[in-house]
C-alpha cells in the first residue's frame, strides 16, 4: 500500500504541474520542474530506506542513470549506494553464528563493527509500472522491469555470483596463463580468487547481475558498439534504440573513451577486423549488365579503389543525350555491415537536394503559379509573421533563386543553439519571415547554404497553396517514375528500423556542400538520426539513390522531356517502391480556407506534365514513344536551360559576374551542359 499510495502522489503531483504549466510564465517554468522533480526524488528515497529489500537495488541501479532521469533523481538516489541505515549489530552477529556455526569471535581474528557501505517486492514494482503504462502509455517501462523480474532473483545467489566472478576473469584473459593468448585483447584489471587489493590496478568485485548473451545477442551488441564508434547513428538504431551507456562516467564526472576499449573485443567478436582484410572486391560490384566501354572502365576502377579501402559504398550513373550510360552500385552500407549497396540504396545527402527544391518552384513559374519578378512578400501572406518586414520588402523570386536575397545567414543561429528546430517546417519558414535581410537584395550574392531551402520551400507552398511534398510528388516523381526513390523527408513507413534494409535499403553515408563545410561536418552524425531524416529539410535532407537523382537532371539537359524507361535489366527495377509521401507541415489552404475540401476533384492525369502527342490527355503510358514525348516542363521554346541558369533573356535577372544562375552555378559548355 507504501509503494501504490505514493506512486498515486507522485504521479498526482505531475499530472498537477502539466495543468498548472499552461498559466506559468515561460521563465519560471524549469524551476517550478526542478522543485518537484526534487519533491519527488525525496519521498521515493524515503520510502526507499523505510522498506528496503529490493528497492534497494532498484535505486541503485537508477542512481547511476545520470543520462535517463531528472538530475534531482540520481542526486537522491547515490546515498542509497553507501549511506542506507545499517543493520542492527546484533542482527548482524545473529545472521553469522546462525549461518556458520560460530561466533564472531570465533571466525575472525578482527571484524569492524562500522559499516563500510550497504548493498541490497518484484511484484509490486511490475504492478506500479503497469499502472503508468495504463495512465500514460507512452511512458511504458515494461522492458526494464521485465529484466529486472528475470535477473533480479539471480543476484541473490552467492554460487551463481562466484561463477559468474571466474568466468568473466577468464573472458578478460586476467589469469596469468591466459597472458599470451590475444594479449592485445586483455583487460588490465585485477579478478579476485581471494580478494585483495593493490595500488596499481582497479579491482572488479560483485558479480551477481551478470548477463550471459545468446551468439546473436553477442553479435548485434558488437555491432552496435562499432557503430558508435563509428558515428553510424542509423546503424545503432537498428540494433538497440533503447540501450544507454556512459551514466556512471557521467555521474562521477570522468571522460573514460569506452569506444577505444571494447572496440578490439567487438570486433574479435564478429571475426571482421579491417586490418586484416584483404579480399578481392572482384564481386563487390554488383551483378548488372554493363551500359558502355566508359562503365566498364569505371567498374575496374572501382575494384580497384575498394581493395585499398578508398571506397565504402557508392553508387554512380550517368545519362548521355537521354540515355543511360553507367548504372553501377557496389560496395557495402557500412564497415561493420556487410549488406550491399544495391541500385535503388538511399544515399542521404546534403546540397545536392537545393536542385531538386529550386526546380519545383522553376516548375510553378512554368505552370504560370507565379513569375520570377514577383515580389515574395506578395506570394507569402501574412497569416505568417509579415514577410515585408526588416528590409525584405524588395526581395524578389530571382533573388531567392539567384543567392541574393540578404538572407544567407538567415537560421545560422539555429544550427548553434537548437539544431532540432531544423525539423519543425513551420517553425523555420517563421524564423525566415521573421529575418533581416543583410544587404539590400541583389547587390551582394552569398551563398545561402540552410536558408535557400526554406525560402524556396515556403514560395512553392504559398505559390501552390499545396503541401512541399505534394508538389515534388506531382511535379518529378510521378512523371520521372523514381517512386520510393528521392525523398525529401523519408516517410516513417520507410525509414524504421524494421524496415529500413527492405525494400530500400539506406545507407549511412553522407555528402555536404563544398559551402561552409565545417559548418557541415559537424551536423553528419545528427543528419543520421531518425527525427531529422524524417523531417523536411529543403536544402539539406534529401535522400536518394544515384539513378533517380541523374534522371532528374538528364529531364532538365533535355528541356524538360522525361527519358526513356530505365534498364529493365537493372534491379530492383526503377520506381517499383511505394512512395509515401510523409508531410509534417500543413497545407497554407488549409489555413486560409479553414479546412480541406474533402470533395475536391481528382482526375487522371500524368501529375501536371505535358505531353506532346496528346495534350487534350495528358497521361502517359509505358510506351518509349509517350515517355520521350512526356515532358515535366511544358516551355514549347524549350528555355528550361536559360532559366535555370539565368543567361540568354534571363541574365538581367542574375547577379553580374557572379558564379550562380537561378538555380545552378553558371557554367555552359557546347551550348548544352548543366553544372
Amino acid at each position: 500500500m507504501k509503494v501504490f499510495s505514493l506512486a498515486l502522489l507522485i504521479y498526482l503531483d505531475y499530472k498537477a504541474l502539466k495543468h498548472r504549466e499552461k498559466w506559468i510564465n515561460s521563465s519560471e517554468r524549469a524551476a517550478l520542474w526542478e522543485k518537484t522533480h526534487e519533491r519527488n526524488a525525496k519521498r521515493i528515497v524515503n520510502l526507499i530506506i523505510e522498506i528496503e529489500g529490493l528497492w534497494v537495488k532498484m535505486g541503485q541501479y537508477f542512481s547511476v542513470r545520470a543520462d535517463g532521469l531528472p538530475g534531482a533523481y540520481p542526486r537522491h538516489l547515490k546515498q542509497l549506494q553507501d549511506s542506507l541505515p545499517p543493520r542492527c549489530l546484533k542482527e548482524v552477529h545473529k545472521t553469522i553464528k546462525t549461518e556458520m556455526g560460530k561466533s564472531i569471535d570465533d571466525l575472525f581474528a578482527n571484524f569492524v563493527e562500522k559499516p563500510l557501505a550497504t548493498a541490497s517486492d518484484l511484484k509490486n514494482a511490475k504492478s506500479v509500472v503497469d499502472g503508468i503504462v495504463w495512465a500514460e502509455p507512452k511512458f511504458n517501462f515494461n522492458h526494464v522491469i521485465d529484466e529486472w523480474c528475470k535477473e533480479a532473483p539471480k543476484e541473490l545467489d552467492f554460487n551463481r555470483e562466484a561463477e559468474n566472478t571466474r568466468k568473466v576473469s577468464s573472458n578478460l584473459g586476467c589469469k596469468k596463463e591466459l597472458l599470451n593468448i590475444r594479449p592485445e585483447h586483455r583487460v588490465k584489471v585485477l579478478m579476485p580468487e581471494v580478494i585483495h587489493s593493490s595500488p596499481h590496478h582497479p579491482i572488479l568485485l560483485d558479480f551477481g547481475f551478470t548477463k550471459m548473451l545468446s551468439s546473436s545477442m553477442k553479435h548485434a551488441v558488437a555491432k552496435m558498439f562499432l557503430a558508435s564508434a563509428e558515428n553510424d547513428i542509423i546503424e545503432n538504431l537498428n540494433y538497440f534504440t533503447w540501450f544507454h551507456f556512459s551514466g556512471l562516467s557521467s555521474a562521477l564526472n570522468v571522460s573514460v573513451s569506452y569506444y577505444r576499449i571494447i572496440r578490439p573485443f567487438a570486433e574479435s567478436a564478429l571475426g571482421c577486423d579491417p586490418n586484416e582484410l584483404t579480399v578481392d572486391k572482384a564481386e563487390w560490384i554488383c551483378d548488372s549488365p554493363v551500359n558502355s566501354q566508359l562503365e566498364k572502365k569505371l567498374r575496374a576502377l572501382l575494384v580497384r579503389l575498394g581493395n585499398v579501402d578508398k571506397i565504402l559504398g557508392i553508387q554512380v550513373c550517368a545519362y548521355k543525350d537521354g540515355e543511360v550510360i553507367i548504372d553501377t552500385a557496389a560496395g557495402v552500407l557500412g564497415n561493420y555491415d556487410p549488406s550491399p549497396v544495391k541500385p535503388d540504396t538511399l544515399f542521404p545527402g546534403f546540397s545536392v537536394t537545393k536542385g531538386v527544391t529550386a526546380g519545383m518552384l522553376h516548375w510553378l513559374v512554368d505552370k504560370g503559379k507565379l513569375k520570377l519578378e514577383d515580389n515574395v512578400a506578395d506570394i507569402w501572406p501574412d497569416i505568417w509573421p509579415d514577410f515585408s518586414s526588416n528590409r525584405k520588402e524588395s526581395i524578389k523570386v530571382h533573388h531567392v533563386l539567384n543567392h541574393t536575397s540578404g538572407l544567407q545567414n538567415a537560421l545560422a543561429s539555429l544550427v548553434q543553439d537548437n539544431p532540432m528546430v531544423l525539423c519543425n517546417w513551420d517553425e523555420c519558414l517563421k524564423r525566415i519571415a521573421m529575418a533581416e535581410a543583410e544587404s539590400e537584395p541583389g547587390k551582394d550574392q552569398q551563398y545561402h547554404y540552410l536558408s535557400y531551402g526554406w525560402l524556396c520551400g515556403g514560395i512553392i507552398e504559398h505559390a501552390s497553396n499545396k503541401r512541399f511534398q505534394d508538389i515534388l510528388l506531382e511535379a518529378f516523381i510521378q512523371p520521372l517514375k523514381i517512386e520510393g526513390e528521392l525523398y525529401i523527408g523519408i516517410p516513417p513507413e520507410i525509414d524504421s528500423p524494421t524496415s529500413i534494409s527492405s525494400p530500400t535499403s539506406l545507407s549511412s553515408s553522407s555528402s555536404s556542400s563544398i559551402f561552409q563545410l565545417d559548418v557541415l561536418s559537424g551536423l553528419v552524425p545528427l543528419f543520421n538520426t531518425l527525427n531529422v531524416r524524417r523531417a523536411i529539410l529543403p536544402a539539406a535532407n534529401g535522400h536518394c539513390s544515384a539513378r533517380a537523382l541523374a534522371r532528374y537532371y538528364a529531364a532538365l539537359v533535355d528541356g524538360g522531356v522525361v527519358p526513356p524507361p530505365h534498364s529493365s535489366s537493372s534491379q530492383p527495377p526503377l520506381g517499383s517502391h511505394p512512395h509515401l509521401p510523409g508531410s509534417i507541415s500543413v497545407a497554407i489552404a488549409d489555413k486560409k480556407k479553414g479546412g480541406k475540401n474533402k470533395k475536391q476533384k481528382k482526375e487522371k492525369r500524368c501529375s501536371g506534365s505535358s505531353c506532346a502527342i496528346n495534350p487534350v490527355n495528358p497521361s502517359c503510358s509505358d510506351d518509349v514513344d509517350f515517355f520521350q514525348a512526356c515532358k515535366i516542363f511544358s516551355n514549347q521554346k524549350a528555355e528550361i536551360h536559360d532559366s535555370i541558369l539565368g543567361i540568354g533573356e534571363y541574365e538581367k535577372l542574375v547577379f553580374p559576374m557572379g558564379n550562380l544562375g537561378l538555380d545552378l552555378i553558371k557554367e555552359r559548355k557546347e551550348g548544352k551542359g548543366i553544372k
